[in-house]
């Protein structure tokens, strides 16, 4: 389909000029006055316009005001056209909102090179305006999955917790709510697999079409464009991690979760987390420290063990104000290894410590509206820990920080490649 052209001159002959240097490769449009532009620009929508500035009734210069501050029209590019080569001219061309500026007699090499320029120009932005409107669709559709599936999982633990209640207050059917019970379990673990997967595979191309927009694949954006795309790509991100914390939950729960165990050095990959954490420590004034015994090489899962301790760190990090410290301590006991993260944040009340490892429990309502988070990574982290053998547990003292610790056997005893992990317990 053809670009269409609005050439706005009250003499004849100069738009019968331009309309045969044009007419070949563009649909021309054509408007003898000011008036008939702005109608032609609601009824005929062209994707540019070429305005004579000196015309009777209305000049070109309000002409243009008008194009620019009607909601439908400003963004089509404008090229204001005049015999007038005053400097002053320029000036009032581009108060009155104008993207280029031709002078009469027009040198038409000229005319087409504007043309094709500020049409390529006006393509690339209707791609990014298109683009950010299927992605805010995609994001609202994934916003809605999100918050019926958290209704959905409120909903099962909640009915869990009932059955739990349940057993304790009757024997005589014990039995029976154990079975129901495992059920509901093997359902809830199957319907949070399946539903994360699904959530999961729409993100992969909304994030490498942002990365193409954001690196300028499509045009170049103005700052304002990249903000905006910046903040999509945030909390496409943001998603991206809880559907994985999610997945994580589900395979731990249905033993499918794979580690790979090779004997490994702890203290490289204590010194590792810590250092990956530290640019996330600095712009919030927290000091970041670690001190650490030599402890032999231990049969563990790298990438999982390092998991926990950035998820701790993390969680450190969000509960501690500015100008306090987290240290990461690695120590070697008889038979297990310890590491403590220690922070001057918060602290947490003695009532809400024994669920703190359960997936889905935020400590407290109104923590939970001004530290973001999913209540999954602790539960995760509890899930890992439990594989190798280890324990994982709170010292802690609200408005006086908190210390979590965890274990890991230097002799691992583990022979099954897969276990289940019920985190609700």
């Amino acid at each position: 389909m053809k670009a269409k052209i609005l050439v706005v001159d009250d003499e004849p002959i100069n738009v019968r000029l331009i309309t045969e240097i044009l007419t070949a490769d563009y649909e021309i449009i054509e408007a003898s006055g000011g008036k008939e532009a702005i109608e032609k620009m609601i009824s005929e929508k062209p994707d540019i316009v070429l305005l004579d500035i000196m015309m009777p009734e209305i000049n070109g210069y309000e002409v243009c005001k008008k194009i620019k501050q009607n909601e439908l029209t400003r963004f089509t590019p404008v090229v204001m056209v005049t015999a007038l080569s005053e400097s002053e001219d320029k000036v009032l061309a581009i108060e009155a909102g104008a993207d280029d500026f031709l002078t009469k007699p027009i040198n038409f090499i000229e005319l087409i090179t504007r043309v094709k320029s500020l049409l390529r120009g006006k393509h690339f932005y209707d791609q990014l305006i298109e683009s950010r409107e299927r992605i805010a669709q995609q994001n609202e559709a994934l916003q809605k999955a999100r918050d019926e599936l958290e209704v959905r999982v409120r909903e099962r633990t909640a009915e869990l917790t009932k059955a739990n209640e349940a057993l304790e207050c009757s024997n005589e059917f014990s039995k029976t709510a154990n079975i129901k019970l495992k059920k509901a379990d093997e359902i809830k673990t199957q319907f949070l697999s399946v539903v994360s997967h699904e959530l999961r595979t729409p993100l992969t191309p909304i994030k490498a079409q942002l990365q193409m927009i954001l690196a300028g694949y499509f045009g170049e954006l103005t700052e304002k464009q990249k903000k905006s795309l910046d903040m999509i790509m945030r909390n496409t991100l943001r998603q991206d991690r809880l559907v994985g914390d999610i997945l994580d939950i589900s395979k731990l729960e249905a033993g499918e979760m794979k580690f790979m165990m090779t004997r490994s050095n702890l203290n490289e990959v204590i010194v590792n987390a810590v250092e990956t954490m530290i640019p996330l420590a600095n712009p919030k004034n927290v000091i970041l420290t670690l001190k650490q015994d030599i402890i032999p090489e231990i049969l563990l899962d790298k990438d999982r063990i390092t998991q926990v301790i950035v998820n701790l760190i993390n969680n450190a990090l969000k509960f501690t104000d500015s100008g306090g410290t987290i240290d990461v301590e690695l120590s070697g006991a008889k038979d297990c290894a310890i590491i403590k993260v220690k922070d001057t944040g918060i602290g947490i009340k003695k009532e809400d410590q024994e669920r703190l490892f359960r997936p889905f429990v935020q400590v407290d309502s109104s923590y939970g509206r001004k530290y973001e988070g999913s209540g999954l990574g602790l539960a995760i982290s509890k899930g890992i820990i439990t594989f190798h053998g280890g324990k994982i547990w709170i010292e802690s003292e609200e408005g006086k920080g908190s210390t979590f610790q965890f274990t890991i056997p230097y002799i691992y005893e583990n022979k099954d490649e897969k276990v289940k992990v019920n985190l609700f317990e």
